[in-house]
Formats: C-alpha cells, structure tokens, sequence
C-alpha cells in the first residue's frame, strides 16, 4: 500500500511500510508543511533514544520475545494482556482492519525514579476502518525496558474513543453521567 494524499488542513500523508514485518507495520504518517514526520514508532524512537535497541524499526520490533503488551481499561473482545511478540504481531493485523492510525503529536516524557521505566503521554488520530468515524485518543503509556528492548507496555486510553471509532457514534450515545 504505497500512496499519498493531502487532508483538508493541507498537510501531506504517506505511507511506509517496514522490513520486518511488512503485512503489519505498513503506517499511515503524517508530514507537517514544515516537512517533519512523526509516526507512532518513530516517536517512540525519538522518545526512548539510546535506551532502546538501535535495531527495532517497528513497534513489535521494540519488543523483547517475551514482552507483554497490555491494555488495562480495553473494552470486551480487545485481548489483553497479550505475551509474545508474534502474539503483538497478530494482534495489530486484527486492530488494523477495524482501526488506522493517521500519527501520533505531543508527546512528552514524565520522568520516573525507575531508569528502566519510561512514562510517555501523547495524542493519536486516525479513523474507524469501517465506520470512517474519527479517532481522536490521548495516550498514557507505561514502558519498562530490559537490555534495549520492552518487557512490558501498559497502554492507557479512554475506551469510548476506541468504541466510537469503530462501532460508531450511537454505540456510545446512552453513556452519560446524571449528577442528582
């Protein structure tokens, strides 16, 4: 899947795909009109820096073998947590038929006492697949790294984001708060 397309706001997005796992890690990023690119794992690159193997290209390639990627406030029918970088691997081939990923902004480093633990915080956009509905998500990312690799990444995001995009708006229409 190589091509590119301008979005409304005029900026350019391109597709790339990786060596390694080239069925999965094809992303759509987003170039700015200043020129720069940030896709979700060139921004982990850029984030974690020398703390991370110089290797990894792709987001599962960031992972040990037996890392563990989690999801802790994933809504019914999302896997989590999912042992394995193959099992990582197979679990973004299901995401990406329901949800892509446009590029990532934003992000910022909160520092923690642990020097193989990273705190990350950034923004997501992209679309339900099948809906075309938007996805606008902030992420709270906990990375605890061994020997250039992830061991463990605890992703946090607001669940009715994800339902939204993918189900739709009216899927989450009844879910409101009704102070007395």
């Amino acid at each position: 899947m190589d091509h590119s397309y301008s979005d409304q706001a005029g900026a350019t997005t391109a597709s790339v795909a990786s060596r390694s796992h080239p069925a999965l890690t094809t992303m759509e990023i987003n170039m700015s009109e200043t020129g720069s690119v940030e896709s979700f794992p060139a921004m982990l690159r850029r984030m974690l820096g020398d703390r991370l193997r110089p290797d990894a290209e792709t987001f599962p390639d960031m992972f040990a073998v037996d890392g563990i990627l989690e999801y802790p406030y994933a809504p019914p029918g999302l896997n989590t947590p999912i042992a394995g970088r193959e099992a990582i691997v197979a679990n973004f081939q299901r995401i990406r038929k329901l949800l892509r990923i446009d590029g990532v902004a934003d992000g910022s480093e909160i520092k923690a006492n642990d020097p193989d633990m990273i705190v990350l915080e950034f923004s997501g956009r992209g679309e339900g697949v099948i809906t075309k509905e938007a996805y606008n998500q902030r992420y709270i990312s906990v990375i605890r790294l061994r020997d250039g690799s992830i061991v463990h990444y605890k992703d946090y995001w607001n669940p009715i984001a994800l339902l939204e995009a993918v189900k739709g708006n009216e899927t989450t229409r009844g879910l409101t708060i009704d102070y007395v």
